[in-house]
């Protein structure tokens, strides 16, 4: 491929980097396939240097896939009171490649309602009351006023079965995993005895991430892949 450059200009004796960037499509393997570029050949006012040493990087692509697991963390016992604000589930997140330039980010995550434990979704929580942690401290704990809150939603909104909890700015899972955690934010008003139920039900479906890189990473010239 020939590389056209427009208002390049440097000095005599000056050094001038020039680096070459490829845009990877959304459906490029993600094993077994490696990418190389080098230079072959450099034109200066339309004549071709007479030496050019070949070089360029190789590199495996990221495998920018993880496993996802969640776990039930309801309060001890099963009881929650009225106002409280009870956690739910915990939601982690290992990606295969444990390369540090592994970028994942998380968009979104789908809590379903199971059965119908009260009418009308949300009655028994608070406005938006299903909410998404981060596990801010890394202790695979939830803490209250210490982990940061990422999103919340209301159950109901869309459907009387399910949440749709967007992150407004994707949460980025480094190599070493990350963990949040799903809260459910009970009413004062809540009926006693009734039963909070939320699961995850298909995680290809209900987990969806963002593209691995965007402009705000590394400058407003480079596309998304």
């Amino acid at each position: 491929a020939t590389i056209p450059l427009v208002g390049v200009s440097y000095q005599a004796n000056e050094d001038v980097y020039l680096y070459v960037v490829i845009q990877l499509k959304s459906t490029a393997p993600t094993s077994g396939v490696t990418i190389g570029v080098q230079t072959t050949a450099v034109k200066q006012n339309g004549k071709t240097a007479t030496s050019v040493t070949g070089h360029g990087v190789q590199k495996p692509l990221d495998k920018y896939r993880t496993t996802f697991a969640a776990t039930g963390i309801a309060p001890g016992g099963g009881e929650t009171f009225q106002g409280d604000s009870a956690p739910i589930m915990r939601l982690d997140f290992t990606p295969e490649d444990n390369d540090a330039s592994t970028k994942i980010r998380l968009q979104s995550v789908k809590v379903h309602q199971v059965g119908t434990p009260w009418v009308g979704g949300d009655a028994n929580l608070n406005p938006g009351g299903v909410v998404l942690y981060e596990d801010s401290n890394g202790n695979d704990t939830y803490d209250s006023g210490t982990d940061s809150q990422v999103s919340s939603a209301t159950l109901g909104a869309v459907t009387t079965n399910y949440a749709i909890l967007n992150l407004a700015t994707p949460a980025v899972i480094p190599s070493t995993g990350k963990t949040f955690f799903v809260v459910a934010n009970i009413a004062l008003t809540a009926t006693e005895w009734d039963k909070v139920k939320l699961r995850i039900e298909k995680p290809d479906e209900d987990i969806t991430f963002a593209d691995a890189y965007a402009d705000y990473d590394v400058g407003t010239d480079f596309a998304y892949v």
